[in-house]
C-alpha cells in the first residue's frame, strides 16, 4: 500500500509539474484527438492568441472553431498527421476570433499517451518576424537596386557585400571582391584607410563624407563622391562598416569648364569695361576740343563781325547814295 501510495503521489507531482509547464509554455501547444481532431486541450497562450475561451475551442475541429484560414489545408494536414505522424509549416495562416490573419509556425506530432494516440500542435506567432523579414528584403532591393554604388565591409576591411551598381561600375565580379580587402576598390595608396579624418570619425562612431580616387579592375580610374558610416548592433556595438558612393568624375569635369567659361567670361568682360572706359574717355576728350574750337571760332568770329556792323553805321550816317545805303542795309 505505502508502494501504492507512493507512485500516486509521484504521478500527481509529474502531472502538477507537466500542467505548468503546459499553462507557462510561450508557445501555443494544442492537444488533439487523433481519431476525431477534437480539441482536447489548450493552453492560456493559443486562446490569448486567438482570441478564443476554453469553451468555445474544446470538442471541436480547428476548422470548426474558424481558425484555419484554409480549411482544405488544415484536413489535409489532419490526414499526413495521422499516416506519417509529424507535419511541419514554417508560415501557416491562422484567424483570430475578431478574424485578424496572423502568420504562425505550425509544427505537430502524432504519439500515444497512456494508450490514447493524441496530437499535439505547437504554435509560434512569427507575425512580427515575418513583418521583419519583408521590411529587409524590399530595404534589400532598395539596396541592390540602387544607382549609387554601396559596399560593406567588416572591421578587418574585408568585403562582406556589394550590390550591383558596384559591382557593374568596377568591372569585378561578386565572388571576385567577397572576402577581399576593401583597398582593392581604391587607386594605391587607398584614403580609404590612410585618410586621418575618416580613421578618426569612424574610430567615433561618426559618418564621414568626402572624395576617393576608385580604380576599375582594368586599372582606369574615377574620381567618387562617398560617405562611410559605421554599422552598429543592437547593443551599440560597431560590426561593419557601410560606404555609399557615387562617380562624380563627370561632374567635377563639367564643374572645371564651367569655372573655366566663368574665367573667360570674367576676362571678356574685364576687357570690354576696359575699351568702353577708353573710349568714354576719347569721346570726353573729343566733346572737351569741340567745345574749344566752337569758342575759338565764335570769338574769332564776333570780333570781325562787330568791326563791320561799326563800319556799316558809319557808312549810313555818310552821305551815301541810295543804290550804297541799300547795300548797307544788306550788310
Amino acid at each position: 500500500m505505502n508502494t501504492d501510495l507512493s507512485a500516486s503521489t509521484a504521478l500527481r507531482a509529474s502531472e502538477s509539474r507537466y500542467r505548468r509547464l503546459f499553462e507557462a509554455a510561450q508557445d501555443g501547444i494544442l492537444l488533439l484527438n487523433a481519431q476525431t481532431a477534437q480539441i482536447e486541450d489548450a493552453n492560456p497562450y493559443v486562446l490569448k492568441l486567438l482570441g478564443y475561451s476554453h469553451a468555445q475551442m474544446l470538442g471541436k475541429k480547428l476548422w470548426e472553431v474558424g481558425a484555419m484560414a484554409d480549411v482544405a489545408k488544415s484536413e489535409e494536414m489532419f490526414e499526413q498527421l495521422q499516416s506519417q505522424g509529424y507535419v511541419r509549416y514554417d508560415d501557416m495562416p491562422l484567424k483570430t476570433h475578431a478574424g485578424q490573419l496572423i502568420n504562425v509556425e505550425f509544427v505537430s506530432n502524432a504519439y500515444d499517451c497512456e494508450g490514447v494516440r493524441v496530437i499535439q500542435c505547437n504554435i509560434r506567432n512569427v507575425s512580427e518576424q515575418r513583418r521583419a523579414e519583408e521590411l529587409v528584403r524590399k530595404l534589400s532591393l532598395v539596396v541592390e537596386q540602387s544607382l549609387e554604388c554601396v559596399v560593406i565591409y567588416s572591421l578587418e576591411a574585408e568585403i562582406d557585400y556589394v550590390n550591383e551598381a558596384l559591382v557593374s561600375g568596377s568591372g569585378y565580379t561578386r565572388p571576385e571582391l567577397l572576402g577581399q580587402p576593401v583597398t582593392v576598390l581604391y587607386a594605391a595608396p587607398s584614403p580609404l584607410l590612410a585618410e586621418p579624418t575618416l580613421r578618426e570619425a569612424l574610430a567615433q562612431g561618426q559618418s564621414w563624407k568626402g572624395e576617393f580616387l576608385r580604380r576599375r579592375k582594368d586599372g582606369s580610374t574615377f574620381t567618387e563622391s562617398a560617405l562611410v558610416a559605421p554599422i552598429r548592433q543592437g547593443d551599440g556595438q560597431t560590426s561593419h562598416y557601410v560606404a555609399i558612393s557615387q562617380d562624380i568624375t563627370q561632374a567635377k569635369r563639367d564643374a572645371q569648364e564651367l569655372a573655366h567659361h566663368r574665367l573667360q567670361l570674367e576676362d571678356l568682360v574685364l576687357a570690354r569695361t576696359q575699351a568702353l572706359a577708353l573710349a568714354t574717355q576719347a569721346a570726353q576728350a573729343a566733346s572737351v576740343a569741340k567745345g574749344a574750337f566752337l569758342a575759338n571760332m565764335s570769338h574769332e568770329i564776333r570780333t570781325p563781325l562787330t568791326a563791320i556792323n561799326g563800319m556799316a553805321y558809319l557808312l549810313q550816317r555818310s552821305g551815301l547814295t541810295s543804290q550804297q545805303s541799300a547795300w548797307v542795309v544788306a550788310l
